[in-house]
Formats: structure tokens, sequence, C-alpha cells
């Protein structure tokens, strides 16, 4: 370092959540707008890091947009919202005549009723996928009864319960659309857009100290390098904010390597994906299985989620004092395998994961 100029390293943010990772970037083009004016032109060996840095960053910041903005999200929320209130006004409707002596053949049709709303607890409270299946195994139920039926039809029911099976299938259809575009697009695209932002940060930190240590002379650099030095401390003091508010979930594979995602209390396994934060999905052959949707367990025959050798579905919650495991089963089968060791212990080498929620999976520091 030559006298009188800062040395202002690049910042390793490669395994920040990609909110974090965007904002840093963003910061960075912010501060050299501010600084690099007409007035104040950036030099020529500069400038040729500046263009395709910012060309990185906006096309990382757009494929963020893109996926929290995702077209499937609202008409889900949409489509889920319209199948919640039919699920409450049907089951309003059989709780309320099953109590109604006065009307002793609807009262009659409503008990019909009552079992098979026990059995299968269709709730708006659940789930959208265990939702779904619950619905869809009460009205089925219906359908195989002629008792049953005549009981909805003697409620008034009939036409409630023909809208909630649509909206119900909807509901379905886009949930499967969207797992199908994330698998295919998600983790890949931006993945490789962090890479490219990360690539262009390290070349214009490295120019930016050669361009200043050639021109030591001249202090306009100084106040420019100081700034970025400043900023960031800020980003390490929030980042290290976000560690400290959020769960870590640690999950090992002696195939894939280690992933770490960070989860807010009280989630379940479902929410951390429907989130779009891990290399995990629903499997679309068992919905009551989560398997890593990574390419060398695709490669591999398929990794299931499991937790001391016990598959894990996507209504659990999810336990961040243990270590998840992803497993190969045998003829479908959980395998056996040792019990988990406490999130302290274990190897912490492999592959941190891919895009997130999404914080992303993180690793740690």
């Amino acid at each position: 370092m030559i006298e009188n100029v800062p040395y202002v390293p690049n910042m390793d943010v490669s395994g920040w959540p990609k909110e974090l990772h965007s904002g840093y970037a963003k910061n960075v083009v912010r501060r050299i707008d501010e600084y690099f004016t007409v007035d104040n032109p950036s030099p020529a060996q500069v400038q040729a890091v500046i263009d395709p840095l910012k060309a990185a960053v906006t096309k990382e910041d757009q494929d963020i947009d893109q996926s929290r903005t995702s077209g499937q999200t609202a008409q889900i929320k949409e489509a889920d919202d319209s199948r919640d209130s039919l699920v409450d006004q049907g089951l309003s409707i059989i709780d309320t005549m099953s109590k109604a002596t006065a009307l002793a053949a609807m009262q009659q049709a409503a008990l019909l009723l009552v079992p098979v709303v026990n059995t299968y607890k269709p709730s708006s409270k659940l789930a959208l996928r265990t939702e779904s299946e619950k619905i869809q195994q009460f009205l089925q139920a219906i359908h195989q009864s002629q008792e049953l039926t005549a009981a909805v039809a003697t409620l008034g029911l009939t036409q409630l319960f023909a809208d909630l099976e649509t909206q119900n299938d909807l509901v379905i259809q886009l949930m499967d659309e969207r797992a199908a575009d994330r698998a295919a697009q998600q983790s890949i695209q931006l993945s490789e857009d962090r890479k490219e932002t990360d690539r262009w940060l390290r070349n214009f930190f490295r120019i930016m100290d050669a361009a200043a240590c050639m021109d030591s002379h001249d202090d306009r650099y100084n106040t420019f390098l100081n700034t970025l030095a400043e900023d960031q401390k800020e980003w390490k003091r929030t980042y290290e904010d976000h560690l400290r508010a959020n769960r870590r979930v640690r999950v090992l594979s002696t195939i894939v390597g280690n992933h770490y995602y960070s989860v807010s209390r009280d989630w379940t396994w479902e929410r951390l994906l429907d989130d779009g934060k891990a290399l995990l999905a629903i499997d679309d052959d068992d919905p009551t299985r989560i398997l890593s949707t990574d390419k060398k367990a695709v490669k591999a025959g398929g990794l299931y989620l499991a937790l001391d050798g016990v598959l894990v579905g996507p209504d659990d919650d999810i336990d961040c004092e243990v270590d998840y495991e992803l497993i190969a089963l045998d003829d479908a089968q959980p395998a056996p395998t040792p019990s988990p060791t406490p999130s302290g212990g274990g190897d912490d080498s492999g592959d941190s994961g891919g895009s997130g929620g999404e914080v992303t999976p993180v690793t740690p520091e």
C-alpha cells in the first residue's frame, strides 16, 4: 500500500442472503455514480470494469424481483383466498345445522356429514398442500356416497362444494406450475448471476486499488475509497444482525454437500419451500416427502430429507437444534442412518447451496 492511499479490499459476500448480496452490490454502484460524474470522470481502466459491474448487478436484481413476484404466487393467493372462503362457509353451515333441532331433516343431513368433516378435517388454516389434499379426500368421500351426496343437497351445499372442488383443483394446478418453474430456473439462474456480480466486484476493487496507487498524488481517490470502507463496515454489521435475528438449520449430505438455510421461528418445511429458499422440493410422486433438487442429488436418483433415518414431511416443524440429512432410499423405504449431530458439531465443509430467501442457503463465515 502506498502511503496516504487507503487500501480497501473486496469484501466477500458470496454466501450472503440474496437481498443483502444484491443490496451491497447496488450500494457499491450507487457510490460509483455519486463519485464519478461528468466533472469527475473515472479513469479509463476503472470504467472498463464499472460497466460490466453495473450490468451484472442490474441482472441479478431483475431476477430477484422476478422470483419474488411470481405470477403463480399471486394467482395461488387469489385462488386460495376464494377456496378458504368456501371451506369456511361450508363447514359453518354443517356445524350450525347439526345443532338445529327445530329443522329435523336438515339436522339429520348435517349429522351425516359431521363424521366426514372430523375424519378429513379440511381447514383454511392448513398449509396449502395439506389443505388441498384434505379437501380432495373430503369431497371424494362425498362423491362416493349417495347418502352423503343427498345430505349435501338437503343443506343446499351442492353448488358451494362444486365451486370448492373447482378452486381446489386450480390451487393444485398453480402450485404444480410454480414448483416446475422454480425447479427449472430459480436456483440455476440466480446462482449464476450472483457469481457474475461477485466476479466484477472483485475486479472493480482490484482495479480501483491499482488506479489509486498509480495516481497516488491525486487526492480524489481518498474520499471515495474511505466511503467504500465505511460502507463495508455498515454492511458487515447488517449481515451480523441478520445472522442473530434468524435461526439456521443445517442439512447434511455425503453426496451434495452441506446446506444452510435461514428460517424464522415456527416455520414448517413447506413454508421454507414455499418461500423459495431451499434446494429442496415436495416430491411430485409422494407429497408426504421432501427431496433435494440439487443436480448431484438428481443424478444420484433422488435424496430425501430425513431426521435420524425418519423421512421429514412438509408439515413438520423445523428444528434448528439438530442436523437434518439427505438420504437415499432403498426400495422406497426410509434408510437407517446415524443419529443427528447437534448443530454445533460435525464437519462444516461442503456445498453451501444456491439461491434463496428467498434468503438463500447461508454459509457461515
